[in-house]
């Protein structure tokens, strides 16, 4: 398995790289310069600046889990998303929700706002918090973190002199997660895809420069349960295109742009399912807390008295399945991304990953499951650095 452990590490090399200009990171720093004027973090390389500043109306579309390769292999070729797609992203690290969404609102890396995954270390690591769904996985009486100690960054669409508005499914809208990244946009919930693309069109039609950002979660949620690729997942993948096709045949293209990409990619598991963490007993008998992190990038808090036997471990009888990183070398790789700050990044962010990292082989998904848990029965899963999970497509209309 040599060679998996090089393709990690390649892989882990070629996102890195990628925050210099080919990475979401960067597509949101071209964002922020038309909405403020400035961004101290290198533009997107696959696109002008005019391509952003330029039309009266911007419409970013985030497709959740629409990886470039499923695009690929599985988008209607005269399609608007095949058509008008032009390049490639990377998403950041870990390649997941939370901490891409989290970069999209707020034009920062993971290393800066510190939303690093669906779960994460707080309160020296003694609770497991679950960033989307704000509250403490281990079913914690502490009061949950106030908004200044959870989140890093401030939200990009604040002291935003044009209209900028939220479009997303109506269950999601009072979330604490989409609270905080709001800012000073105008929200609205919709129910489906007719509904959602209805209300974009009578966006385009108002006077006045805009900014829209469209979140449609069917690929991601699908995936999860069906797999990437199923028949019900390429079905929802028929639908948007379709809702999409029809938007632009009713809109006038002159006065807006589509700008569409995904927070992430997915991979179907081996066998299909996530394999229990609970079967690595030597593992696990290292570990202080349980497991956050991702299936595919595991936040380990290992006691401080077995990590030279945690790391031995992973060395030599888990060597093909993982690649065991300590967190703070993961950071100071570089992999969680460029702080605009130029600092160090603080240890109230670090310990959200715990000590250390196990970054999964192939297509290896491990969860953990607490006793007051069902266990996980997900087919798709993402959060590594697959490139499956990690490349996204850049899609620009008009």
């Amino acid at each position: 398995m040599r060679e998996n452990s090089v393709s990690l590490e390649a892989s882990q090399a070629e996102l890195i790289n990628s925050y210099s200009g080919k990475n979401a990171l960067n597509l949101m720093a071209s964002v922020e310069q038309r909405l403020h004027g400035d961004s101290p973090l290198p533009p997107c390389a696959l696109i002008d600046e005019s391509t952003l500043t330029e039309p009266e109306h911007l419409i970013f579309l985030l497709l959740d889990g629409l990886g470039d390769s499923l695009l690929e292999s599985y988008g209607n070729p005269k399609g608007p998303l095949c058509r008008h797609r032009i390049g490639q992203l990377h998403s950041v690290f870990p390649s997941t929700t939370s901490a891409a969404i989290s970069t999209i609102m707020t034009a920062r890396a993971p290393a800066e706002h510190g939303i690093l995954a669906w779960h994460i270390h707080l309160n020296e690591r003694e609770d497991i918090y679950t960033t989307l769904l704000g509250k403490y996985r281990n079913n914690s009486s502490k009061r949950p973190p106030s908004a200044r100690d959870l989140y890093h960054a401030q939200p990009m669409l604040r002291a935003v002199r044009q209209r900028c508005q939220v479009v997303q499914p109506r269950f999601l809208i009072n979330s604490p997660f989409t609270d905080r990244h709001l800012g000073n946009a105008k929200i609205t919930g919709v129910d489906n895809l007719k509904q959602l693309f209805g209300h974009l069109r009578h966006t385009v039609q108002q006077s006045g420069p805009s900014y829209t950002y469209a979140y449609w979660p069917s690929l991601d949620s699908i995936g999860h349960k069906c797999g990437a690729g199923s028949a019900e997942w390429r079905q929802s993948l028929r639908e948007i295109e379709l809702a999409l096709e029809d938007f632009l045949n009713k809109s006038d293209s002159a006065r807006h742009r589509v700008v569409v990409t995904a927070d992430h990619g997915m991979i179907n598991a081996i066998g299909n399912r996530v394999q229990p963490f609970e079967l690595n007993k030597d593992l696990l008998s290292c570990l202080e807390t349980p497991m956050a992190g991702e299936p595919r990038s595991m936040f380990c808090n290992v006691n401080p008295k077995q990590l030279d036997a945690f790391d031995s471990l992973c060395d030599e009888r888990y060597s093909k399945q993982l690649r065991n990183v300590s967190t703070e070398q993961l950071f100071e790789s570089g992999l969680f991304g460029p702080r605009t700050d130029q600092k160090a990044v603080p240890d109230s962010i670090l310990k959200r990953a715990g000590n250390r990292v196990l970054l999964l082989e192939d297509k290896l998904a491990w969860t953990d499951t607490l006793p007051h848990e069902s266990p996980a029965q997900m087919v798709g899963v993402h959060g590594g650095l697959h490139p499956e999970e990690v490349q996204v497509p850049l899609i620009i209309i008009g």
